[in-house]
């Protein structure tokens, strides 16, 4: 992984084509973007996945309602 110094395109966030771009602890880096794994999921990364499943489930309609209230819009 290299560093990134903002040159002429500037940085950037998130994924073009097969770069992934991010910012950690100020300074900004790129990378390619991780190949999917050939194998089969443990039972303890299926066991994992669910638990993240079950959380995502709930505190995204949370985050909406809160972000819905929250906002300055309603203040």
């Amino acid at each position: 992984m290299g560093k990134y110094i903002k040159g002429i395109p500037g940085s950037f966030q998130g994924k073009v084509a097969t770069v992934i771009g991010f910012s950690w602890k100020g300074i900004e880096y790129m990378r390619s973007r991780g190949k999917k794994s050939s194998k089969l999921p443990t039972q303890a990364q299926l066991i994992q996945q669910a638990k993240f499943k079950l959380l995502v489930r709930f505190v995204i309609p949370a985050a909406i309602q809160l972000l819905r209230f929250c906002s300055p819009v309603h203040q």
